[in-house]
């Protein structure tokens, strides 16, 4: 709503022109525009630069007079007062005060920010049991305004925050779900998610609970292998469980031979649990075991070594 008044002071309008009537609209804006009857530009443009006002904004909360841009404040060309990321620490009276030398106004604003507290919307305290090796998520949805900051204290104390933030095995999404990798009995224990905004903070509980997993082996638990008089075999030996078993064979002839990280005998095992035989002979037919042992239990593979020569049998099988 512009108010418009029927004349202006004669120190702005020269003395040929004084005799002429101009409306003036008074408006909330770095300057006033102006109706003209039949005035000349360049005197308009005078006037104009004449009327041109300041402005500054005082918050009443700390008395902080803000001018131009000032950290998060900055007072725009026109006079608006613009706040970056407003929190409640903002909200309060602003008086807004614009002056030129021939007069001065102001404006008080009242700024009310909106915040709900933050609220987790998982279960205060939760068991989760998970079998070691897999992959855990621990959710942690969250509601409030502005959007609550989820963090996570590990059972050693480590605190893992942010969206994507990285630890390890550990992640954080950005929905604040805390996902751990290959998970192993070290992991059980409390995991605390806490999130936050000004509003306030929320807080839950996790109590993980991992299961061990006794030894496995991922090949076939008895295996008939045909092998030519000279030929170099490897029987695989894989295995996996938690703690991690400790994997080692027995020969034909009761020998025992445990993993090694290279070896230039005749039989060695590889640290993947692989047995090597080189330039096998017809000596060496018989039973091959593979067994993995953990403080959880064991497992055991049986392999039968046959000796063929141009394809022919020399040794029956017999399990």
């Amino acid at each position: 709503m512009c108010e418009a008044q029927s004349a202006i002071s004669d120190s702005l309008v020269p003395s040929h022109s004084r005799s002429l009537s101009l409306s003036l609209c008074v408006c909330a804006s770095d300057e006033c525009g102006f109706v003209l009857a039949s005035m000349e530009d360049d005197i308009f443009t005078e006037i104009k630069a004449k009327m041109k006002a300041n402005h500054e904004w005082l918050m009443q909360s700390n008395m902080l007079t803000i001018k131009g841009k000032m950290g998060k404040f900055e007072v725009l060309k026109n006079g608006t007062l613009f706040i970056q990321k407003a929190n409640i620490k903002d909200q309060g009276q602003y008086i807004c005060l614009a002056q030129n030398e021939y007069g001065s106004d102001k404006l008080v604003v009242t700024l009310s920010v909106v915040a709900y507290p933050t609220r987790i919307l998982e279960e205060k305290m939760r068991d989760i049991k998970v079998l070691a090796g897999k992959t855990v998520h621990l959710e942690c949805r969250t509601e409030g305004r502005p959007v609550p900051i989820v963090s996570w204290i590990l059972p050693n104390h480590t605190k893992v925050k942010g969206s994507i933030t990285e630890h390890g095995r550990v992640t954080v999404t950005t929905m604040g779900t805390l996902t751990i990798q290959k998970v192993s009995v070290l992991d059980r224990g409390h995991y605390k998610c806490i999130a936050s905004n000004p509003a306030g903070t929320d807080t839950a509980t996790v109590r993980l609970q991992v299961v061990a997993a006794p030894p496995a082996i991922l090949e076939e638990k008895r295996q008939l292998v045909r092998a030519e008089i000279g030929q170099n075999l490897f029987l695989a030996c894989s295995t996996y469980g938690d703690p991690r078993p400790t994997t080692y064979w027995v020969l034909h002839d009761g020998t025992i031979v445990q993993p090694v990280t290279y070896s230039h005998t005749k039989v060695s095992v590889f640290g993947n649990g692989t047995l090597y035989l080189r330039d096998v002979q017809i000596t060496e037919s018989g039973k091959y075991e593979c067994i993995a042992t953990s403080s959880t239990g064991s497992e055991r593979r049986v392999v039968t070594l046959v000796q063929c020569l141009n394809g022919k049998i020399l040794s029956p099988s017999s399990e």
